[in-house]
């Protein structure tokens, strides 16, 4: 029997395999991350932008009720990293209703890089103005809520100037002014 589980399982390890949304992406290894290591993954992409860019940037202490990651100049930031989802959206987790700062969404795509910046300080609880999505309070929560972006929301983001897409013939330098009209 023991021999009759082990094919099962290369079996359906195969199937696995072969139905792999990712393919060959050249981002495949972030779907076999875990969520807090994907986090890092953007946050660490970020910090290289930010400190070509010459920007003073500090890592923020993590605080209670405190979900800022950075300063950048006289700017807190909260950094967001999300992977592209079955239902082709990027879902980001445990935001908060800031009124003073910015977030900056990491969504990667199989193939693509979406960087949106937004201010904070919009009312949660109707669409945001560019994206036209609304977040949703988490259950059991008074303050936290999840936020997510479909295709769609990026494109309206990338019309609305507030995302870049970054493929692999975007130049360092379209990023850079992309980050500066933000940040400086």
């Amino acid at each position: 029997m023991f021999t009759v589980m082990n094919e099962i399982v290369k079996e359906t390890y195969e199937e696995q395999i072969q139905s792999d949304r990712w393919g060959n992406s050249v981002f495949k290894k972030i779907e076999l991350l875990k969520l807090d290591f994907s986090g890092r993954v953007g946050e660490i992409f970020l910090m290289k932008i930010i400190t070509e860019l010459g920007l003073g940037v500090t890592k923020l202490p993590k605080e209670k009720g405190s979900g800022f990651d950075y300063k950048i100049g006289n700017r807190e930031i909260e950094v967001k990293t999300a992977r592209i989802g079955i239902n082709n959206s990027f879902q980001h987790e445990n935001l908060k209703n800031y009124t003073n700062g910015y977030f900056i969404f990491v969504d990667v795509s199989y193939n693509n890089i979406y960087l949106t910046i937004m201010d904070t300080n919009f009312d949660f609880t109707k669409k945001h103005p560019i994206l036209k999505v609304k977040p949703h309070l988490r259950k059991d929560t008074i303050d936290q809520y999840k936020f997510s972006l479909s295709l769609c929301a990026i494109k309206k983001g990338i019309d609305g100037g507030i995302t870049l897409n970054i493929d692999s013939e975007t130049s360092p330098k379209t990023v850079e002014n992309f980050v500066l009209k933000f940040l400086k």
